[in-house]
């Protein structure tokens, strides 16, 4: 579902990796893809590290996707966005304003069952 909701948002997926948090904690490894992507007519790709948990579970994995996203900040010497749209949480690094519209957009619609329901 989330995968077709960011094509219906303009994403055009360059590449996935499933299992890839962006840093080296293997708890996060079953919740994680990796996601290479670029937006309408800008070809810059840029990364998506996308996580998906239970609802009882998303809570409480902040601290964790926090720390991974730190992690990855200090490992590509850069800042990295964070959104929270619960079951989903999402961090990556250079996004546009309009490219982190176009994600929230996204990800809120998988989140209340696609666009076209």
């Amino acid at each position: 579902m989330v995968l077709q909701e960011l094509t219906r948002a303009g994403f055009r997926i360059r590449g996935a990796v499933a299992g890839d948090a962006g840093c080296d904690d293997a708890s996060l490894a079953n919740n994680a893809t990796h996601l290479r992507l670029s937006l309408g007519a800008d070809e810059q790709e840029r990364d998506l590290y996308l996580f998906i948990f239970r609802v009882r579970d998303f809570a409480g994995e902040g601290a964790l996707v926090d720390d991974c996203r730190a992690a990855a900040e200090r490992a590509a010497n850069g800042v990295f966005d964070l959104i929270d749209v619960p079951p989903y949480r999402a961090f990556g690094g250079a996004w546009t304003p309009a490219w982190r519209e176009a994600l929230t957009r996204a990800l809120t619609s998988a989140a209340s069952g696609g666009a076209s329901r």
